[in-house]
């Protein structure tokens, strides 16, 4: 809803932005926003992908640090 209600979608067109990295685990967030949709996610990472941005899923459990392997697969895929 928030996604379409201030028109995310062409912000991020405009803004020359071409991919997502997203740290949430799936189901990790179940009062945000409108809750846990479909996809585990507090959004449908399809919404993005159908528009050309691209998605890519590197979670892990808030307040904890990721693994250094982890942070260089990020570092790998960064737009």
């Amino acid at each position: 809803r928030l996604i379409k209600q201030y028109n995310i979608l062409q912000q991020f067109k405009t803004s020359h932005i071409g991919c997502i990295i997203n740290c949430q685990v799936a189901g990790e967030h179940p009062l945000c926003g409108d809750g846990i949709h479909v996809s585990g996610f507090s959004y449908e990472p399809e919404e993005f992908m159908n528009v050309g941005i691209s998605f890519y899923n590197f979670g892990w459990i808030d307040m904890h640090v990721p693994t250094l392997d982890m942070m260089m697969q990020i570092v790998q895929v960064s737009c």
